[in-house]
């Protein structure tokens, strides 16, 4: 917080005013009952300067300070009803400066220790900002373990970066105030204040000046600038273009009448630049419009808790303590039901959404009364029931669809279930923009790129965090083989890969211990591949697979909760997703092992070693998934 705190104290020493300044405080550490100095904040163990006097005006603190609000702020995507003082009105004009600082690691900031933002989150937000012309250039400044990491995925014009330190460094405090007992400011950010004090509105110290000052032995990490994207040569851009409010102003000889009432009604965000000293009430000259407004400020700053000076910073990828909410779009059928009974049980999951077009209100009141510790809520479409349902989810799981009739397959499913997924990933992007996506929704080949698809045109892509869930052929693979050899099903474990479709599903039976005939071989394959058919045939009309369904996808989200609440390492799972594995044959998703993480998909595995026979299964499995991949980005092309 003082790290924060300290900035804002510099560039408003600088002229920058608090309307131009959004400062986002996650705890307030003056009113912790831990500070043995009440009401005060101190970035020296002297503690010569109170940085939290009277004159700090934070506009978002405690849990207002999200992901989500913070790239609201950012991209303008804030509620009407939201104050001016809580919004960055900035233009294609505006120099902006975000400083953030807190837990961190290799892509990633933490977020009130609940929550992340990700390096790919923080460059897809700058890009918005970029197509909105909400910015005429942008340095952005990290101080946190590995913070160089947070601006490696930048991609869009007129943006400056610095951080604290490179990929698997740690990030250092100064020092520490032993009557406080907690380090109070962090190297990095010391030293860039060091420099900071020596200059006032009048300096003529620019950004090369300010990081030709970095010294790796005094910060005691290795500090980054990155300026590909950047424009203008560092050498001739003033610090005061971003830390303070110095405007280029360009003397014309025409005249204007202006008077004093004119004067006092120019906003403090207006890219109209009258000078004082110029000001009389009968002009002979005036400014032109500036070459960008005066600079904006995001400070952005998160607790932390150290013991002693010159620690590393610990953190932990977990969305907390009371675990997660998990979304079910299309809760209230055949695998809806079923599935929210299974996650009702799940200790991981703190609120269980359910959304359906119908029934889905009785659904929650039934389960609500299960007596486990989750809470249960459940919306239709009427009274914003999507928005209810998606907001603050981390878990989106969509099992919404049309059934499987006997003589249909998954392709005959497309026309309805397309439509379906792709308005439901509309809301997912605006409700949810950093859920962890979980498809059930057939055919799986083409909703999963459809949902890819539609996240690209909302600018929320992050292949990480869309999986089409596979998880029923290997359970059906597990208790297929142990059945026609006699043992455990739960401690078979074979891995199907491919798609989640007829020929595009190949199980790996080479892989395990089991030895099969050629007969029985193809038999179990075939069995494997069309096992949906076996259950629609056996229901006669009247469903498909759906209690398997809902154990199989209870099962991925069970592992998904495991990875992203426990922070579980080596949580290996089948799925379908992005995937390199076979990019050169024009293949851009594909079902196989895939190690899961907090921020999704963290490890896509090889294939391993495969027999003739199964080279051959995938031969057939590629041209069949390329058209249904084609046929689900083609859907949201034309749509």
């Amino acid at each position: 917080m003082a790290n924060t705190l300290s900035m804002y104290r510099t560039v408003k020493r600088l002229g920058i005013p608090d309307s131009n300044i959004i400062l986002m405080l996650s705890d307030d550490v003056a009113c912790n009952p831990r500070n043995v100095f009440p009401a005060t904040v101190f970035n020296n163990a002297a503690r010569h300067l109170d940085l939290y006097g009277d004159n700090v005006e934070v506009d978002y603190r405690g849990y207002e300070v999200t992901v989500e609000n913070f790239i609201r702020v950012l991209t303008g995507r804030v509620s009407p009803e939201t104050p001016r003082s809580k919004r960055l009105l900035s233009d294609d004009r505006s120099n902006i400066l975000v400083y953030m600082t807190g837990h961190g690691g290799n892509e990633f900031l933490k977020f009130q220790d609940a929550e992340e933002i990700s390096s790919f989150d923080l460059a897809d937000a700058f890009e918005q900002m970029w197509e909105k012309r909400r910015y005429h250039e942008i340095l952005f400044m990290i101080d946190t373990c590995q913070a160089n990491t947070m601006y490696s995925q930048i991609y869009s014009p007129n943006i400056l970066a610095t951080g604290s330190s490179e990929f698997g460094e740690n990030s250092y405090s100064h020092h520490m105030d032993t009557d406080i007992g907690v380090a109070v400011i962090d190297r990095f950010t010391y030293y860039n204040l060091e420099f900071l004090e020596k200059i006032d509105m009048q300096s003529k110290a620019t950004l090369q000046d300010l990081f030709n000052s970095y010294n790796h032995i005094l910060i005691h990490s290795t500090p980054g600038v990155r300026n590909d994207l950047f424009r203008r040569p560092l050498e001739k851009v003033l610090v005061t273009d971003f830390f303070g409010s110095v405007q280029n102003v360009e003397i014309t000889k025409e005249k204007y009448n202006l008077s004093v009432e004119y004067k006092n009604s120019i906003k403090p965000n207006s890219t109209t630049n009258i000078s004082d000293k110029k000001f009389t009430s009968h002009l002979n000259q005036t400014t032109a419009i500036d070459s960008f407004s005066c600079p904006l400020s995001i400070m952005l700053g998160f607790r932390r808790f150290t013991t002693i000076g010159a620690i590393r910073r610990s953190f932990s990828s977990s969305v907390g303590t009371n675990a997660a909410k998990v979304a079910v779009l299309g809760a209230a059928g055949g695998i809806g039901q079923p599935l929210s009974l299974l996650l009702k049980q799940n200790d991981l999951i703190s609120h269980l959404a359910l959304y359906d077009i119908v029934n889905t209100p009785g659904v929650a009141a039934d389960l609500s009364h299960i007596n486990t510790k989750s809470k249960v809520t459940g919306y239709v479409r009427e009274n914003e029931g999507l928005k209810h349902t998606l907001s603050d989810a981390h878990i989106v799981v969509i099992p919404a669809g049309v059934p499987r009739k006997p003589g249909m397959t998954r392709d005959d499913l497309f026309n309805t279930n397309a439509g379906i997924v792709r308005d439901l990933a509309v809301s997912v992007a605006q409700y949810a923009p950093k859920a962890i996506v979980a498809i059930i929704a057939n055919p799986v080949n083409s909703t999963v790129p459809i949902v890819s698809e539609v996240f690209k045109k909302h600018g929320i892509y992050d292949q990480r965090k869309i999986f089409g869930i596979t998880t029923l052929d290997d359970v059906r693979a597990s208790c297929f083989v142990a059945e026609l050899k006699g043992t455990d099903p739960r401690k078979e474990k074979i891995a199907v890969v491919g798609g989640h479709s007829g020929v595009t599903i190949v199980p790996l039976l080479s892989q395990i211990d089991s030895k099969f005939s050629d007969e029985e071989l193809k038999a179990l394959t075939h069995r494997i591949q069309f096992g949906g058919d076996e259950v629609v045939k056996a229901k006669a009309g009247t469903g498909s697979a759906t209690l398997s369904m809902a154990y199989a996808a209870s099962k991925f989200t069970n592992s998904l909760l495991r990875a992203l609440v426990n922070n579980e390492k080596g949580v290996i799972e089948p799925t379908y997703v992005k995937s390199d594995l076979f990019s050169p044959d024009g293949i851009e998703y594909f079902a196989s092992n895939v190690e899961l993480g907090p921020n999704g998909a963290e490890k896509i595995y090889p294939l391993g070693k495969l027999s003739d026979y199964e080279k051959e299964l995938i031969a057939q499995a590629l041209p069949e998934l390329k058209k249904n991949i084609e046929k689900g980005v083609k859907f949201v092309a034309e749509h």
